[in-house]
């Protein structure tokens, strides 16, 4: 995982971005616990907290599905409540 998001960061359009800050969060929480659930949630978080700046696509075609918050992290439950759309 950190060679994917080193590499990633040799772009400029992915140096700074809330996606590459949740993957060092996923590899910083999981170092630190070991647990997948725990860093696959607390990557999860960092989206939360900035919805707004972690649209992936700027336009969607016709009939195509949107992700959201609560989909960033496919191992823990749905939180309560609506979760924005990315």
């Amino acid at each position: 995982m950190e060679g994917i998001l080193a590499e990633a960061r040799t772009h400029d359009f992915m140096k700074s971005n809330v996606y590459t800050e949740a993957a060092q969060r996923l590899i910083g929480v999981y170092q630190e616990t070991g647990d997948v659930l725990t860093a696959c949630s607390a990557m999860e978080d960092v989206v939360a907290v900035r919805p707004d700046k972690a649209v992936f696509f700027a336009w969607y075609g016709y009939n195509t599905a949107r992700m959201t918050v609560d989909q960033v992290c496919p191992l823990d439950a749905p939180s309560e409540g609506d979760s924005p759309d990315l």
